[in-house]
Formats: C-alpha cells, structure tokens, sequence
C-alpha cells in the first residue's frame, strides 16, 4: 500500500524493517526450540533434531513467503515504477546529491524535541509528543526483559543512523552495497521509523500503567495504528 500510493522510501524502509524483525524472531524462536530440545537430551539425537527442525522451520517459512505475496500485491504498481526509475534522476543519484538533506547531529536534539517557534522543516522532525515519550522512557526502564522494547530500540537506532546521512561514517559504504538506497534521497526519511519504534515504546508505557506490569503487548498493536 505504501508502495502504490507513491511513498517508495517509507516503503523501503519499511521492508528492512519488517526483515529485521522476521529474522529477529526467527533467532529467538530457534534458540529456545534448540533450548528445550537440549532439554531433552536424554532421548537421543534424533529427539533433539526433530524438535529443533519443527519448532524453528516456521518463521522461516513466514520470513521467505511473507515478501514474496507483499511483492505479488504490488507487482502492478511496483515494476511500471522500477522501470520508469531507469529513464529518470532517480536511475543511480550521486552520493553527494542524495544526501543533501542529512541530519546534522548538532541537530539531532531538535529534530526529536523541536521548539515552538525554530524546529526542523521536511521530514527532519521525529517528534511524538511529550507523554508518548515519557511513556517509552518508563518501558526502555521497565521492559528490558521484554523483545519489543529491544526491537523497538533497534529500530530507533538504525533510524538515527541512516537520518544522518553523510555524517554516519558507515553511510558511504551502505549506498554503494546496499540494493536500492542509491535510487533515494532525503536520509532524514527515516525519522519515520524512530516514530514508529517511539510509538511501539509508548504502547508499552501504557501497558504498565494500564495494567501495572508489561504483560501481553496488546496495546503495542494500537499504538502503531
């Protein structure tokens, strides 16, 4: 959908991090089922085996379907874009030319907490408001046992990186790998994902506030929306 109504970078960004989090649980769900199937070590090899290859091949099938059916859904609007890509500015921009709006990290602090009167234009502001972020700050506390509020983490962190732009040393390295991000500009898009990891934290916060500890997540869910 982001893709069709014509937001390709926040759609980009978008699929890394939905990778990332397919791959994050892929690890966790891996690690216990080898946990218990070492657990039950008594049984034999092949109990380990076949508890390790059935509890962990799953989320490895979701995280190799999952972006073959997004790609399918959007293939009408997807491949006309991509090949229209080859013809114009965004065919392969220069290092210097996509990275003339990075985030300068002297503004970094504004960009997160602008002001009334001077703050960021564009995409460079990731602000959510000032009791979404008093909630997160009491789940960063709270959670740390808790995946999402590490995932959520990592998500505000990458965010913060690549916002950058020229100033993060490794960002010069990642256009020339890394697929597709030299077809974009504005580095300062990424913001998007630091409010969106934000609003997941805060989803929390209000978890331990509704229900006094962090417990099933269902407010994480909302705060997304």
């Amino acid at each position: 959908m982001q893709a069709a109504s014509g937001s390709l970078y926040v759609g980009y960004i978008s699929l890394i991090a939905l990778g990332l989090f397919g791959l994050f649980r892929a690890i966790l769900r891996i690690a216990r089922a080898t946990r218990v199937a070492f657990s039950r070590r008594r049984e034999g090899l092949w109990a380990i085996f076949r508890d390790w290859r059935w509890e962990s091949r799953a989320p490895f099938f979701i995280f190799l379907t999952l972006p073959l059916i997004a790609f399918g859904l959007v293939a009408v609007q997807l491949l006309p874009t991509i090949e229209l890509w080859q013809h114009s500015a965004r065919g392969g921009l220069s290092f210097e030319t996509a990275m003339q709006t990075s985030l300068p990290p002297r503004s970094l602090l504004e960009a997160l907490l602008p002001g009334f009167r001077d703050h960021p234009s564009g995409f460079a502001i990731a602000f959510i408001g000032i009791l979404p972020i008093g909630l997160a700050m009491l789940a960063v506390v709270r959670c740390t046992d808790r995946m999402w509020t590490w995932l959520f983490l990592a998500y505000a962190a990458l965010a913060l990186l690549m916002a950058l732009g020229s100033y993060n040393p490794t960002m010069l390295w990642l256009f020339d790998h890394a697929p597709l991000l030299d077809r974009f500009s504005q580095p300062t898009t990424w913001l998007f994902l630091f409010a969106f990891a934000g609003a997941g934290l805060a989803g929390l916060g209000a978890e331990i506030v509704v229900r006094g500890a962090c417990g099933t997540y269902s407010l994480v869910y909302r705060s997304g929306n």
